[in-house]
């Protein structure tokens, strides 16, 4: 089923995790899993996608705010200790701000900018 490879397609890219989903939604995480197989007859929720939709959503924002002012130095996490210790929003998912700073990079490197990448510590 096309709705169901776009669902993980969608999760993945915006960097949330079947735990992450699942706890967002009050769900178990076999949930989202059956909701991603092709075997299992269950398909996605509205309030998944939403929830999909809003972190995505996001994710434009950031790109559109680092096309305004382009960074000089992006800051990639190499896990959630890192995150929680040196970051602006040290409760936001290490994993989703990691895949927000990938379609930044991404959009500038198209457009013959390339930020640096750094850890989080700007090293």
């Amino acid at each position: 089923m096309k709705e169901k490879a776009r669902f993980r397609l969608l999760r993945e890219t915006v960097g949330m995790t079947q735990a992450a989903m699942a706890s967002a939604l009050g769900v178990e995480v076999r949930s989202v899993k059956r909701w991603e197989s092709q075997e299992a007859p269950q398909v996605p929720p509205q309030d998944a996608w939403d929830l999909l939709g809003d972190a995505l959503a996001d994710q434009d924002r950031a790109v559109g705010a680092a096309l305004g002012s382009p960074p000089a130095r992006l800051p990639y996490w190499t896990g959630g200790a890192e995150h929680a210790q040196w970051s602006d929003d040290p409760s936001a998912d290490w994993r989703m701000d990691n895949a927000a700073q990938r379609r930044i990079w991404a959009t500038l490197r198209d457009r013959g900018l390339e930020p640096e990448v750094v850890d989080g510590r700007g090293r």
